[in-house]
């Protein structure tokens, strides 16, 4: 099963990539058309005009790589060893889907900061409700383990503090992309305070 898994990984990868680099030079060419640049400024690290597009293929990238990955895990394993796909999985990702289309329009109407801040906390919202939250500080201020309201009103403020931080520093050339990889990094001891607490709504099946 393990060496399933690593297969598994690299024909997601594989097939994500091959999307995106076959569609991002047409995507390119689109904002060229349609005049759709991030112009520099005195915010900007870059001095010259950046297609402002370059995140719209990752959702469907990643969905289609996704369901690359599991097809081929389909044929692979036996039926009992797939993974289930419960309602709070779909709820979750239609929270992530939020996301991910508010910033394509923001991208392309302009969106108003409080329309913005709305759908990212109510996507937000979606993590406590589906049972992922933060139950634990491992002792940071002397806390330990947190009740579920505060655990899910933490979680909700670090997905707001996340996804702004990020969006501050997206107009400045590769520099979100790194930071996220790298100031992820520290996280990963971190993540046995982030726990699957079932919830009467983590039980939709």
């Amino acid at each position: 099963m393990e060496v399933v898994s690593i297969i598994q990984l690299v024909i997601t990868f594989v097939v994500s990539f091959a999307f995106t680099a076959l569609l991002m030079p047409w995507l390119i060419e689109l904002c060229r058309q349609k005049g759709l640049y991030d112009q520099p400024n005195e915010r900007k690290v870059h001095h010259n005009k950046i297609p402002r597009l370059g995140g719209l293929l990752f959702a469907p990238a990643m969905s289609i790589g996704i369901v690359a990955g599991f097809l081929y895990l389909g044929v692979s394993v036996e039926s009992s060893q797939l993974p289930v796909f419960r309602l709070s999985t779909m709820i979750l990702m239609a929270g992530l889907f939020l996301i991910y289309l508010i910033g394509v329009l923001d991208d392309l109407l302009g969106l108003s900061a409080r329309v913005k801040f709305a759908v990212q906390v109510a996507a937000s919202a979606f993590m406590p409700l589906c049972g992922l939250y933060i139950n634990n500080l491992d002792g940071l201020f002397g806390l330990w383990e947190i009740p579920f309201w505060a655990g899910s009103a933490l979680t909700v403020f670090a997905c707001l503090l996340i996804v702004n931080s990020v969006n501050l520093i997206d107009g400045i050339d590769g520099l979100s992309s790194d930071s996220r990889c790298w100031r992820s990094r520290p996280l990963r001891p971190c993540s046995g305070s982030w726990a699957w607490s079932p919830t009467p709504w983590s039980r939709w099946d």
